[in-house]
């Protein structure tokens, strides 16, 4: 949650499932990123806290939250 909080207006889990026979978990996440905010410290930070496993952020444009 720090994380998301850090670089994020807005973000929502939008589904979970298991992966590799259920030992592990593959989490699906909606967001906007704050101004300015680098996709790569962002991206970096996950990995760091998820042991360097995958991340993938796919980035939707012309989305806006006030």
């Amino acid at each position: 949650d720090d994380i998301f909080k850090k670089y994020t207006k807005y973000n929502h889990l939008t589904k979970v499932k298991t992966s590799d026979m259920g030992t592990m978990f593959v989490l699906n996440f909606e967001i906007i990123l704050k101004p300015d905010v680098s996709t790569k410290e962002f991206i970096d930070e996950i990995r760091e806290r998820n042991g360097n496993l995958n991340a993938v952020l796919t980035v939707k444009k012309y989305t806006t939250i006030e």
